[in-house]
This record gives structure tokens, sequence and C-alpha cells, in this order.
């Protein structure tokens, strides 16, 4: 079945008809387990399972569309420290996006980077994915059924929005939800599949976004 995505939520502003503000090509390596947990240069600890990479002069928070042009798999990283320092090459990846671009096993590989528009939520859409337990990336408030996966967590909606409106189109699935857990304001947004029929399947489609580049996988609460 053909995915077609309308995002109706946020009021687009005029500029981000415009093209992007940053586009590059090089290469792009990546850095995983020994700086796990290391400050980074923004101030964030190193997450080697987080959607995040360095780059010399981005601003940090900064969306990068980041694509292999070797595998034709792409992956939305947030831009949280400074780097790569070695010579020829454009951004660093964390370890669980160069598995989803397919570059983990390679080590550096060509890419093309392109800065993503953030869609900002209004007041009103930011309020309503804080203050509702389950929505799909549609913006509709709905309940996990069955038996249920977390692929994935944020602490940033936008990069929430990002990844769930990119797994949307490109799996097959019919929803994929964004749910939290507490009421705090410091909240994380977890990407959830629901509707699995058993455990056998709930433990195959672990595996299945384990090998896609999903490195902490697990069971949510329905």
């Amino acid at each position: 079945m053909r995915k077609f995505l309308v995002i109706v939520l946020f009021v687009i502003p005029e500029s981000w008809y415009d093209p992007p503000r940053y586009r590059a090509e090089g290469m792009a390596s990546f850095y995983a387990f020994e700086f796990h947990g290391n400050q980074t240069a923004s101030g964030e600890l190193f997450d080697l399972a987080d959607f995040t990479a360095a780059h010399r002069t981005l601003p940090f928070g900064t969306y990068i569309k980041v694509k292999s042009k070797e595998t034709d798999e792409s992956i939305v990283v947030r831009i949280n420290d400074r780097g790569p320092f070695a010579k020829g090459r454009i951004i660093d990846l964390s370890e669980a996006s160069a598995r989803v671009i397919g570059s983990y096993h390679i080590g550096v590989i060509p890419v093309s980077l392109e800065e993503v528009r953030v869609l900002e939520p209004d007041e009103e859409t930011d309020s309503l994915y804080r203050n509702t337990r389950v929505m799909d990336c549609l913006g509709n408030p709905d309940t996990l059924y069955k038996y249920s996966l977390s692929i994935w967590s944020t602490k940033y909606l936008a990069h929430a929005l990002y990844i769930a409106n990119d797994l949307y189109l490109k799996e097959d699935f019919d929803k994929i939800y964004i749910c939290n857990r507490t009421a705090s304001r410091n909240k994380r947004f977890y990407l959830v599949i629901s509707g699995i029929e058993s455990r056998k399947k709930l433990d195959e489609y672990r595996s299945y976004f384990n090998s896609k580049g999903f490195i902490r996988v697990e069971a949510y609460p329905g």
C-alpha cells in the first residue's frame, strides 16, 4: 500500500518553501561505545542509541537529513556535538544513526546532508502531544492495543515527529504512535508500534528494528 503523508498540524512559514539553508556532500564517520555517556560540546551526554551527530559549525539543535550514497538509506539527526576533526569528513554520526544508514560495519561512507526545516509545534499542538498519553504521528489521539513495542525515544517533540513520519512512510504499519508516560514538562516521547498479535511477533519485530539500527527496543506497557 502506497502511503502519502499530509501534515496539517503546523503553521508553515513562507521560508519553508525556500531552498534548504544547508546542503553538503562528503564523508561521514561515526563514534560509539567508547564515547557513550561523555559530555558533548552542547553539554548533553552522548547517547550512542540516539539519532544525533557532530558537525563543525552548524548550530546545536539543527536537524539534518543524512543520506548514504551507497545504501540510499537516510536518517534525520540532531546536531549536539562538534567534529569530526579528521581531514575529509563532514559529519560524525552516533552509532544508531550509522546503523540506520548502513555505515556501521563499513566505517566511513559518502553521504549527502540536507538541513530539515524544523516543524515547530505551535502552543496548542505542543500541549496536545505533551498531555495526551497516546497520539499517532498525524496528531490524532488513540489507544494502544494487544502488544506494543517502543523502538526509540527522545526529549524533543520535533525530532519524534520527524522520525515517526519517516517510519510511517518507509514501513508497512498503519500507524506509528508517539506516547509519553508522565505529566512532567521534561518528559520523553516514545515511538511505539502497537496491535502486535503475539509475544512471538513481538520478538520478531524487536529483532527487525534492531537490525534496522534502533538499538534500544523494548516492550511498551499498553
